[in-house]
């Protein structure tokens, strides 16, 4: 089992989709993100688990799932006890099953060991990341922060 960890933020939005085309009211997802996302999964054969702070909230949660992605669950909420790598090490050790998992996030607090690809806060999700997504989670490249 193949499993792509995902954060919202950074990812499926950017500071220039605020900037140049967001409106007030609008859903704070980017749609230019959602094909780049869903070729990811189309690609690998991954499923989901959201790993994002918008794991937190009913609304955005169901958002994810209406407009992205059907995850199939959410990383432990840790927050102020570890950081984000020891959350997806914790929901690891909870699935034996999975073979292998990439984390798709603009933060950097990972352990180096953990497959890790970092988007840029400015950009979102790109297609030069995917594909590197894409390669690891096939059994190619590994990752790089």
């Amino acid at each position: 089992m193949k499993i792509l960890f995902l954060d919202i933020d950074g990812v499926c939005n950017s500071a220039n989709y605020a900037r140049e085309r967001a409106k007030p009211g609008m859903l704070d997802i980017d749609p230019d993100t959602v094909p780049i996302i869903r070729r990811i999964i189309e690609e690998t054969g991954c499923s989901v688990v959201l790993s994002s702070s918008w794991r937190l909230d009913k609304h955005l949660r169901d958002d994810v799932r209406e407009h992205i992605v059907k995850f199939i669950d959410v990383t432990p909420d840790n927050r102020g006890l570890t950081d984000r790598g020891c959350e997806v090490i914790a929901w690891r050790k909870q699935h034996p099953e999975v073979t292998t998992h990439a984390i798709l996030d603009d933060s950097t607090d990972f352990h180096k060991d953990q497959p890790f690809f970092k988007t840029d806060w400015q950009t979102g999700i790109t297609e030069q990341v995917a594909d590197k997504v894409i390669a690891h989670l096939n059994g190619g490249s590994h990752a790089t922060k």
